[in-house]
């Protein structure tokens, strides 16, 4: 039976896909500066009940810890794809030896982040300072909660991006040192 597409065409397919995930990983956000007639202030200290950026914080770490287990997930199965590619390439003769200990180190970090995550999840669960609605109770305790979610969302964020990358540049050396074969086409008379 022959092949739809080449085991090099494959590697790319999963490097594309890696990227892409990497890219999902940062979340996009829009940043809006005032304008130089804009020299109003907000009013110093304005009742908990008119402000609910602590709440909407809270809220706003929960989604993004809810990408990350998305991003997890989905790192685990491309990595899992990749394995598979690794091994046809093995099999087709391919010094896979670097490819195979970069997805080694990768699934490695994926369990480290998976702790960090998991700790994230514990604080998220135990929401100190906040009530089971997410409402501030304890302004003090709940600014605790919000900064350590953020700390570890963010480290979360950046290790899984970090790992992508090393794998994804492993992918890259691997396709330098095992280009595509060029195939010509047969002319017939």
């Amino acid at each position: 039976m022959k092949r739809l597409f080449s085991i090099g065409t494959n590697i790319i397919f999963a490097a594309v896909l890696l990227a892409t995930m990497a890219l999902n990983v940062v979340p996009a956000r829009s940043v809006f500066a005032s304008t130089p007639a804009d020299d109003t202030t907000p009013p110093p200290s304005a009742p908990q009940s008119d402000r609910k950026p602590l709440d909407q914080a809270f809220k706003l770490e929960q989604k993004a810890h809810e990408h990350q287990q998305e991003m997890i997930t989905k790192a685990v199965k491309d990595s899992s794809k990749l394995s598979e590619l690794i091994a046809r390439a093995k099999a087709n003769g391919k010094d896979v030896g670097a490819l195979e200990k970069a997805l080694a180190d990768f699934n490695t970090k994926i369990g480290e982040i998976r702790l960090e995550y998991d700790k994230t999840e514990k604080l998220i669960k135990e929401h100190n300072g906040f009530d089971n609605t997410g409402k501030v109770t304890d302004r003090e305790k709940a600014i605790k909660t919000v900064e350590t979610i953020h700390k570890g969302n963010e480290s979360v964020r950046k290790e899984l991006a970090r790992a992508i990358k090393e794998l994804r540049t492993a992918g890259d050396e691997f396709r330098k040192a095992n280009p595509r074969p060029t195939v010509k086409p047969v002319v017939q008379p």
